[in-house]
């Protein structure tokens, strides 16, 4: 029985790293960010900044619409699962908050997120992050772990989706301003 049990790690790792490739990890803790500016990657537009990952199953435009140029007031509610399949498919803790987005040209899309800090149960560790999610399901996703969380992605036109993500179970205020620049 022994030799069987030291093929045992391997056949699991072996398993865990080919399957669910088509399902999205976790964003994990990263150290607190400076001010969003500050922390913008560097930019062109050959760099389209999407990950490798895919929502399943992605509907396209439902959500709260945003509007670019403009700064919204809105909360994720503790225990909030705006996307049906959120905590099988991104993490089994997560709350968020829908947006919709229309970008009419291609562009720089970029999202400026602001938590309330002074909220009962915010923790800088744990809170969340901006999601963008592509009308084919791809998404990118900020780093968080902040109060001011920056995100932003090469978009073609198209709609897009935006999740305002919260590990903490608390309910949490937020502000959100969302910038979409034009190629020239």
């Amino acid at each position: 029985m022994r030799p069987w049990l030291a093929w045992l790690p391997l056949v699991m790792f072996g398993w865990g790293c080919s399957g669910g490739m088509d399902m999205p990890s976790a964003p994990t803790a990263h150290a607190v960010m400076l001010p969003p500016i500050a922390n913008a990657p560097p930019w062109s537009p050959d760099a389209r900044n999407w990950s490798p990952f895919y929502f399943p199953a992605w509907q396209v435009g439902i959500g709260q619409v945003l509007t670019p140029g403009t700064t919204m007031s809105s909360t994720v509610i503790a225990g909030d699962v705006c996307v049906s399949h959120l905590r099988a498919a991104w993490d089994a803790r997560a709350s968020c908050r829908r947006f919709t987005i229309e970008a009419p040209v291609q562009g720089k899309l970029e999202a400026f997120l602001n938590w309330d800090a002074s909220a009962p149960g915010f923790n800088p560790t744990l809170v969340g992050d901006v999601v963008f999610i592509a009308p084919n399901g791809q998404f990118n996703s900020s780093p968080g772990a902040s109060a001011d969380e920056y995100n932003w992605a090469l978009v073609d036109p198209g709609t897009y989706g935006v999740l305002v993500m919260s590990y903490v179970d608390a309910t949490l205020p937020f502000q959100l301003r969302m910038e979409l620049t034009p190629i020239k």
